[in-house]
């Protein structure tokens, strides 16, 4: 009787007991496929010159007020202590002395001063009938009781202060306002007829009495006239 087929196989090492141990008999399971979406980014593109230059600009804005906020906070710091200085430096300052002393004498001598009768002249020097004559040519004045005096002191006046006199209206009868410009050229004509140059005397006064807006230059006209 053959007994090999009774017989165990040998043993083999280095093969696997099936009764080993449960994660050394599972079979490696395949790692499942990602369920996330795949990143559907685009690809970067470049900066054009001009996004470049804009980005530029923009950080030196932001950094111009970055600066302007420091240096104001830097300021105001320093105003900050420096008022703090001022302020302990006002404090430890001696008092000065009061100045009320000094100020009583100034104050008697002001009063006296006051007090003193002031001393003016007994008369003042009446202004001569040349004098009154010139001032009424350099401003002549649309009144009876001037053009009245006009024609006394026109006929005193010696050669030169005629000149003088005539200078000065005429003047006035051509650059000012039109009231002053009649009145001068009224006395012009009354000085005229003193000086016997009645021709010059009686055009102006014609005129007067036709175009004269004011009414008492076109009555004394009319007067001079009907005298002639």
């Amino acid at each position: 009787m053959n007994m090999s087929a009774t017989q165990p196989p040998a043993a083999d090492p280095e093969r696997k007991s099936n009764f080993g141990e449960p994660w050394q008999q599972a079979e490696r399971v395949p790692h499942p496929e990602s369920v996330l979406p795949e990143s559907d980014a685009p690809p970067s593109v470049p900066l054009t010159p001009e996004q470049l230059t804009r980005r530029t600009r923009l950080r030196r804005v932001v950094g111009s007020v970055v600066l302007g906020l420091l240096a104001f906070t830097v300021l105001a710091t320093s105003i900050h202590v420096a008022k703090g200085r001022a302020v302990a430096t006002d404090d430890a300052a001696p008092a000065k002395p009061s100045l009320s002393a000094p100020t009583e004498p100034r104050a008697a001598a002001a009063a006296t001063a006051a007090a003193a009768p002031v001393v003016t002249p007994a008369a003042e020097r009446a202004p001569t009938e040349t004098e009154r004559a010139l001032a009424l040519a350099r401003a002549p004045v649309a009144t009876s009781a001037s053009f009245q005096t006009w024609s006394e002191l026109a006929r005193q006046l010696n050669p030169s202060d005629r000149k003088l006199a005539e200078h000065e209206l005429s003047r006035l009868s051509v650059t000012a306002e039109r009231p002053v410009r009649e009145a001068a050229r009224l006395q012009l004509a009354l000085l005229w007829r003193a000086s016997e140059r009645r021709a010059k005397a009686h055009k102006v006064l014609v005129s007067l009495a036709r175009t004269a807006s004011d009414p008492l230059v076109k009555k004394v006209a009319l007067e001079t006239l009907s005298e002639a």
